[in-house]
């Protein structure tokens, strides 16, 4: 094991030695893979406090070891799951080391656990997870509930990338970032849009400024596009048929930090109740730091195109 980052690109994953960040060290391997990038445990030691001098350097240097321990740990995980992918790991003490800079520049997605009204927390204002997003500001990949048995073929083929789009207050960068993660999964894109109401024209209006905002993203012409306006709340409408397996990529508007996921925010919602993985962009966070691909070779490109008429797309969604 090594603490010198050596790599051009990496996925970073967090780790407390919390079985959470277990699970995200091995989709941060996964990842990582599919993107031919290494992988970097990253481990913080926590701040101790003593009322002297040896107390407080005996108990740092006792934190110092327990996080070597759990990127030793990480690291064992890491290589059994995919020995061919390099894995890095950082020990640091806080998130303003000198070290962190250097990794700011090479990082493009950061792997968190917690996920769940339980894990919830682990996202809180002064949290290490909100501190890390803080400094490399990338998006950040919350995974889902580990499957213990293969999917259905039915569930199987509906896998998808579902992402939620206002049109009046969210960056297209959610729609590139989303169209290159159903690029790089060989997947179709999912947007969803909820309507203000049942009337025809609303919902026309709604739909046509989604394929508006599709078609000026040249990264959305390359994988088959299905858009759903749904008369329901944005969370409601998001949450919709999401499966085990699929991946919802959803905005914060929190400064570039994950406190913006405040009560009753759609982002914090999904977090709580998605039954797959969370792909979470926070505001001011460019989608040219997930490192995605234009996709796989011989993948099949679609050009993105609106349906014939507002009830046939009222039809696809009621489906």
């Amino acid at each position: 094991m090594t603490d010198e980052i050596t790599s051009s690109d990496v996925v970073v994953a967090g780790c407390d030695g919390s079985w959470y960040s277990l699970r995200a060290v091995s989709v941060a391997v996964r990842e990582a893979a599919a993107r031919r990038a290494a992988v970097l445990l990253l481990a913080v030691a926590r701040p101790t406090t003593a009322s002297r001098l040896m107390e407080l350097r005996a108990a740092e240097a006792a934190e110092v070891a327990r996080a070597v321990a759990i990127v030793k740990r990480a690291a064992s995980l890491a290589r059994v799951a995919d020995p061919t992918v390099l894995v890095e790991t950082l020990v640091v003490t806080s998130a303003e080391d000198p070290r962190m800079t250097a990794l700011a520049d090479r990082a493009f997605l950061l792997v968190l656990g917690s996920h769940g009204g339980g894990g919830q927390s682990a996202f809180s204002l002064a949290s290490t997870s909100d501190e890390l997003v803080h400094r490399l500001r990338v998006p950040v990949l919350v995974p889902g509930a580990e499957q213990r048995l293969p999917l259905p073929v039915t569930e199987q083929v509906r896998t998808r990338v579902k992402v939620g789009w206002r049109p009046e207050t969210d960056h297209p960068d959610l729609l590139r970032l989303a169209a290159r993660e159903a690029a790089l999964r060989e997947t179709g894109l999912e947007v969803v849009a909820a309507s203000r109401g049942a009337a025809r024209d609303t919902v026309d209006q709604t739909q046509h400024a989604v394929w508006r905002a599709l078609r000026a993203i040249p990264e959305c012409a390359a994988v088959p596009v299905h858009v759903v306006v749904l008369e329901a709340p944005a969370l409601t409408a998001l949450l919709l048929g999401a499966r085990p397996g699929d991946l919802v990529v959803v905005g914060t508007r929190g400064g570039g930090t994950l406190a913006g996921l405040v009560r009753d925010s759609v982002a914090r919602g999904v977090l709580d109740d998605a039954p797959c993985d969370v792909l979470v962009l926070p505001s001011g966070v460019s989608a040219e730091r997930a490192g995605a691909p234009d996709g796989p070779a011989g993948l099949v490109v679609r050009r993105a195109r609106p349906p014939r008429s507002a009830a046939s797309q009222r039809m696809a969604s009621a489906t």
